[in-house]
């Protein structure tokens, strides 16, 4: 039993003298994929871990893929007196070409000489065919239940007709339990044959829950537009392309989903039943109402009819109809525009639209004013309808007494002998209207001073209407000259001690971006974003600056104390974003 503990005790002895020659720790190089099947629309994401001492390293490489800059972090620990140091290295890979490659391996210079990491084979397919769907397909949602993120085309079900302005939509799906940190659109949509407008102005509309089945989601409009079909038949709505971004500031990826193309059918305005009076720009759904500004007038003074058009439909590109012949009175059109509300959002375009015309009777006595009628196309219920406003009367007194009148008749006062010679009453010195009319001298400026102040009342309002177009038509050009002067402003009013401050300052630097530079930072990566920034005109050690501003803002955002070098990233935005400007004119 003395022999059998003593060799016991000299074999644990063994086992402690070996264990202490050996390093507490190996050291470790590997490399890793979080994917080894993809297509060369897909992207998958590169780990490099090294965990040990090293000098120098070398990045994985290989000519069937392209990796990006990496996103780098370290740690240091003591274990008894030992220090233990680590590194890890993440890259985007994006495959370059079809079939069998090979990742890797990455390279490590220790104090034994170079070590390399392993590698990894990963299989690339050609990308897949974007699936073309209909638009009641694009509504159906159960076959794309339990995908992790999924884009969606919002689109209406029934048949659209040329010049009918309608919703367009893409919503991004993401499944309750993926940890989405940003997602945005990659691309914008193909559209043939349509006339687009953006209704979100680079606004992020909060999410919204959803089901599909037993399956709960998060919704996300990614883009919202109004588009016009501009002529019959069938048409696509392209794919929209959309980035998602899982994980936080330190250890991110990036996927990419395609929303299906969908087709949309294009009807021609039927031939039947088109009335004859029907102008191809009017389409929607509206009432009408006509009204004139006084009902009792002079003979030879104007008066303003006003039409008004209130729905929702094709208001912009709609046409004032022509007033109709009416013995007795004469109309002539003013220009249109000046009092339009005209508004387009996330319902469609509807509003007021208002024509005038101006009147002037021609003769004495009661004069109807007749209905307006309107044609338009419903396009919900597929025919054309006729409205028209209710009629008015006019009641048309002589036309008003002229000064020449009342001094011929003061004139014949005194050549008779009268001894009145006060001026006659209105009634007794008014006088038939063909004398005032050939009456020669002051007589004549009554008339003429209504022409004139008709001429200039439709001289302003055509201005202000100019005025108005020019506005709207050059709002982006109004929008770019400003947008350093607005992003001062805004920047200048962020307090350090806000807790939206981070927030606050990249807002600004994404509205200048937008405006200035039409460059939408939340739909982009920032390599991406960086990439747009050069091609506008911006050098590229300023673009390089402005994506480090970006990464910067997003951490003083996110990390504990990240908020006290707020102040110097406010300064440095503003130095920035003047540099930006100046590059960019």
């Amino acid at each position: 039993m003395a022999a059998a503990g003593s060799i016991l005790r000299l074999g644990l002895t063994l086992a402690l003298l070996g264990g202490l020659a050996r390093p507490l720790a190996a050291d470790e190089y590997r490399l890793s994929l979080d994917r080894t099947r993809l297509s060369l629309d897909d992207e998958a994401y590169v780990t490099v871990s090294l965990d040990g001492e090293f000098t120098d390293y070398q990045a994985p490489a290989g000519d069937c893929y392209e990796l990006s800059t990496p996103s780098q972090s370290t740690r240091m620990s003591v274990i008894n007196g030992r220090v233990s140091r680590s590194a890890e290295l993440q890259y985007r890979l994006t495959p370059t070409k079809p079939g069998t490659c090979v990742v890797g391996p990455a390279k490590v210079r220790t104090d034994r000489g170079w070590q390399v990491t392993n590698s990894v084979q990963i299989t690339v397919a050609r990308g897949a065919e974007t699936p073309r769907i209909s638009a009641q397909e694009a509504q159906a949602l159960q076959q794309q239940a339990d995908e992790p993120f999924f884009v969606r085309p919002v689109v209406p079900v029934r048949a659209l007709y040329p010049g009918e302005p309608f919703v367009l939509g893409y919503d991004l799906w993401v499944r309750q339990d993926v940890a989405v940190s940003d997602a945005g659109a990659a691309s914008e949509p193909a559209l043939p044959g349509f006339l687009s407008e953006d209704l979100l102005g680079g606004k992020r509309p909060k999410g919204h829950r959803e089901q599909i089945g037993r399956v709960g989601y998060v919704v996300y409009s990614l883009v919202r537009l109004l588009a016009t079909p501009l002529q019959a038949g069938q048409t696509e709505v392209g794919a929209l392309e959309a980035q998602v971004v899982t994980g936080d500031v330190f250890r991110a990826r990036r996927y990419k989903t395609r929303s299906p193309i969908v087709t949309l059918i294009v009807k021609p305005l039927p031939e039947q039943d088109r009335p004859p009076t029907f102008d191809a720009g009017s389409i929607g759904r509206f009432s009408l109402a006509g009204a004139v500004d006084k009902t009792r007038v002079a003979l030879g003074e104007a008066l303003v009819y006003t039409l008004t058009l209130q729905g929702s439909g094709n208001l912009e590109r709609m046409n004032a109809p022509p007033f109709p012949t009416v013995d007795g009175l004469n109309a002539a059109a003013l220009p249109s525009g000046a009092d339009d509300e005209v508004v387009k959002d996330l319902e469609g375009m509807h509003g007021v639209r208002r024509f005038q015309y101006v009147l002037r009777p021609t003769r004495e006595g009661r004069v109807e004013v007749p209905p307006v009628r309107w044609a338009v196309f419903d396009p919900e219920a597929a025919r054309y309808v006729v409205q028209e406003t209710s009629p008015a009367t006019l009641d048309v007194t002589a036309a008003l007494p002229t000064a020449s009148n009342g001094a011929t008749k003061a004139e014949k006062a005194r050549e008779t002998g009268s001894d009145d010679d006060k001026p006659l009453p209105l009634a007794e010195d008014a006088g038939p209207i063909e004398a005032a009319a050939v009456d020669a001298g002051p007589g004549r400026l009554a008339p003429l001073s209504v022409l004139i102040l008709l001429a200039l009342a439709t001289l302003a309002l055509e201005v202000r209407h100019r005025v108005r177009r020019h506005r709207v038509t050059h709002h982006a050009e109004y929008a770019r000259d400003g947008a350093l002067a607005t992003a001062r402003r805004a920047l200048s009013g962020v307090a350090a001690d806000d807790a939206r401050a981070a927030r606050l300052v990249r807002e600004a630097v994404d509205a200048f971006l937008v405006a200035r530079l039409g460059v939408e930072p939340g739909r982009l990566a920032l390599a991406e974003l960086e990439r747009d920034v050069v091609e506008r005109g911006v050098p590229a050690p300023r673009a390089a600056e402005l994506r480090e501003l970006l990464e910067a803002l997003e951490q003083a955002a996110y990390l504990p104390g990240g908020a006290a070098t707020l102040p110097s990233l406010r300064e440095r935005a503003l130095a920035l974003l003047s540099e930006v400007d100046r590059a960019g004119r």
